[in-house]
């Protein structure tokens, strides 16, 4: 919501929608309407807590319904993937525990249901990764991710963003390889993903991966595709676009002394980028350009 205006006409919109009664609304799919909507209004705004406040209502919502006769089993899931991503976004890891635990009790009826859930898990595993694993590569969690994971995308988007988690997983634990593997998957994926963000990202760190594993030569050929690339692309965020510019700086030197430097003006920029709530929560969700800078940098 970088437009003024934009962001204006949106909270006056939350405002009209928070005056109304929820309590004199029968229709259950209005009802539902009103809390999803108040939620990503919230989310739109950075303001986590409240939009988790409203998406508990949803669940609660939809738990007083019989879900199975209304055959709402699996938009149930999503509410509560949805309830667990922004308990993700808000670092509240216990709370994503306990939405899993939720959704593990059901009683899927059907393969697909079984298939849908398995990768709801699957991706919501991969993220706890990163909180509850920071000094110790879960080694066996991994693999057992990706083979749980399995190679039929149930729902392709939460597919590749399960990859992607564990991608990041493996790189913030110097498992190049693994790293190098996941990235070459999402790189050649049939599957586009519908966020230019995650597909930016997967290049970026293509490009970190090999620069840890000392692919010297490749470098300046990644560099430029990835450049021209990004090029084509809009970016939404201050923080890709810094990226693009520190990329655009090396195209021509690539030593790792002036690598060293550019790192150095790169960290400073993001500094300032990331006090932006919105650029902050782009770092948390893709990767921490920030904290993987100052490693290098010591």
């Amino acid at each position: 919501l970088r437009d003024a205006e934009v962001a204006a006409e949106s909270r006056a919109l939350l405002d009209k929608l928070l005056q109304i009664d929820a309590d004199t609304i029968t229709d259950y799919a209005e009802k539902n309407l009103l809390f999803s909507a108040i939620s990503n209004i919230y989310l739109m705004h950075d303001e986590i807590d409240h939009a988790i406040a409203f998406q508990e209502r949803t669940i609660r919502l939809m738990e007083s319904v019989d879900l199975r006769a209304l055959n709402k089993v699996l938009s149930y899931v999503a509410a509560l993937y949805n309830l667990a991503s922004l308990m993700i976004q808000a670092r509240v890891p216990g709370g994503v525990r306990k939405v899993m635990a939720t959704i593990r009790h059901l009683e899927a009826q059907t393969e697909h249901e079984k298939k849908f859930i398995n990768a709801v898990l699957c991706f919501l595993r991969s993220v706890l990764l990163r909180f509850e694993h920071t000094n110790i590569f879960a080694e066996e969690e991994y693999h057992a991710i990706a083979a749980d994971l399995g190679a039929e995308m149930v729902i392709p988007t939460l597919y590749h963003d399960t990859y992607f988690a564990l991608l990041v997983y493996a790189l913030q634990h110097a498992q190049y390889r693994e790293a190098l593997d996941r990235a070459y998957f999402l790189l050649h994926s049939p599957y586009a993903h519908s966020q230019v963000s995650m597909q930016v990202h997967v290049r970026l760190l293509h490009i970190l991966i090999h620069y840890r594993m000392q692919h010297t030569l490749l470098l300046p050929s990644l560099i430029r595709q990835t450049y021209r690339y990004m090029r084509k692309q809009e970016l939404k965020y201050a923080v890709e676009k810094s990226i693009l510019y520190f990329f655009g700086s090396l195209l021509h030197r690539v030593d790792k002394e002036d690598m060293r430097r550019q790192f150095k003006k790169l960290h400073s920029e993001l500094e300032m980028i990331a006090q932006e709530p919105g650029e902050m929560r782009v770092l948390h969700m893709y990767f921490n350009y920030l904290d993987w800078l100052e490693a290098e940098m010591q």
